[in-house]
């Protein structure tokens, strides 16, 4: 069976020997890399659809098993309800079809999978509704829009926890399974035994900074610190960038000293600072699963 997958991914982190010129950069999200990489693992043949802000056309690479197929990403998806790039991924699934696609999220990715007429099932993410709630503003708008059109079309879903298919209707329910995300293979072998770890503190959240409630994680570090004044605070993630809202807010607030604004990094680095920092602080007001704190558990560094 050819299995496609469909979602944001780190093209960087996919098993394949690329050529050699320098390959598109895709999403800060490791896991559905992982994903396909399991799956390759296990023998079976991949397509794996995605987009990337540094393209202008569509670029494939194939080999034996694994064809990747990069979407460009268009400025300002949002206000167009992502319509460019629900086109051109549903192109590419039609010319570079799967068998059955797992589509993640159910967003432009899931909306092409229908589109593209071949049989789906749909990976349920995250809970528009509660995403609106949390940030009001055009674009979780138009996210739920889509949301609200992907269940409507869809025939078949998966969740990745209990409590998110607790959210949805009984009628999504009724064709809803939850299957558990997961960590990487040989994860455990990072394990650090907590009393060699480094005078830090470490956080990891992309996008959604106010979901996030980094803030009043900012807050927290600040008022520790005055008892620990050697104390580091490593923020990581799309959003925590040097001069980016979260930093110019914390100077103004003055809760920016002893912060590492460290922005997006490497998985692998990810997890180095995870396994050497004392704990992992977790603020986020809603979570459908919280990878950050399963890889943290993995590796040894306590949760708050």
């Amino acid at each position: 069976m050819k299995i496609g997958i469909a979602g944001s991914m780190s093209l960087k982190l996919l098993d394949f020997e690329y050529p050699d010129e320098k390959i598109p950069d895709g999403y800060p999200f490791p896991l559905i890399s992982l994903i396909i990489n399991a799956l390759l693992k296990r023998g079976h043949s991949v397509v794996a659809y995605t987009c990337s802000w540094h393209i202008e056309k569509p670029i494939v690479y194939q080999d034996n098993r694994l064809t990747i197929c990069i979407a460009p990403r268009f400025k300002k998806a949002g206000r167009r309800l992502f319509n460019q790039e629900r086109e051109q991924l549903t192109k590419l699934m039609k010319q570079y079809p799967a068998d059955i696609i797992n589509a993640q999220w159910t967003y432009e990715f899931a909306q092409a999978a229908i589109d593209s007429n071949i049989p789906s099932v749909i990976t349920i993410r995250d809970h528009a509704s509660t995403i609106l709630k949390y940030e009001a503003n055009f674009y979780t708008l138009a996210r739920f829009w889509m949301n609200y059109q992907v269940i409507k079309k869809g025939k078949h879903f998966i969740t990745n926890s209990g409590y998110l298919q607790d959210l949805l209707s009984k009628r999504v329910q009724s064709h809803t399974r939850v299957i558990s995300n997961f960590f990487k293979e040989g994860l455990e072998e990072n394990y650090i035994p907590t009393q060699v770890k480094e005078n830090a503190i470490v956080s990891i959240a992309n996008q959604s900074p106010k979901r996030k409630n980094l803030i009043n994680g900012l807050k927290a570090f600040t008022l520790l610190r005055k008892q620990y004044p050697d104390l580091i605070y490593y923020l990581i993630g799309k959003g925590t960038e040097e001069n980016n809202w979260l930093h110019q807010t914390a100077v103004k607030k003055g809760i920016s000293g002893g912060v590492r604004f460290l922005g997006q990094q490497p998985f692998d680095k990810v997890i180095e600072l995870i396994k050497s920092s004392k704990i992992l602080l977790h603020p986020s007001l809603e979570e459908t699963f919280g990878n950050v704190v399963l890889e943290a558990m993995i590796v040894g560094t306590p949760v708050v």
